[in-house]
């Protein structure tokens, strides 16, 4: 549960990290069609900080979602081991004890 609750807050960090570049590139392309090369200028250089930034956490998250996934898988793939190892445990101990049944009964 508290890992939804991360990943609910990383979706909405991302979220406002692309407004905010989407809100950069917006006032680049107002810029250019007012002819405002100076404002044009500042807020593409703007883009070129903020996207590789917003780049790289959508990155991390991806990594980080990748991992849960992997992890979460390997603990099933490790319960199951483990159910499957009880269950030959238990047919052993049942075969053991029909055996010495048989073999006490021979006696």
């Amino acid at each position: 549960m508290a890992e939804d609750a991360k990943q609910y807050e990383r979706n909405e960090n991302f979220e406002e990290a692309m407004s905010l570049l989407r809100e950069m590139k917006g006032r680049t392309s107002e810029a250019q069609e007012r002819g405002d090369t100076e404002m044009t200028k500042m807020y593409n250089q703007l883009v070129k900080v903020i996207s590789p930034v917003v780049e790289a956490y959508y990155k991390r998250i991806d990594r980080q979602e990748k991992a849960a996934l992997n992890k979460r898988t390997q603990e099933m793939s490790r319960a199951e081991w483990e159910r499957k190892q009880q269950e030959l445990e238990t047919r052993r101990r049942a075969q053991l004890a029909e055996l010495q049944k048989k073999l006490g009964e021979k006696a």
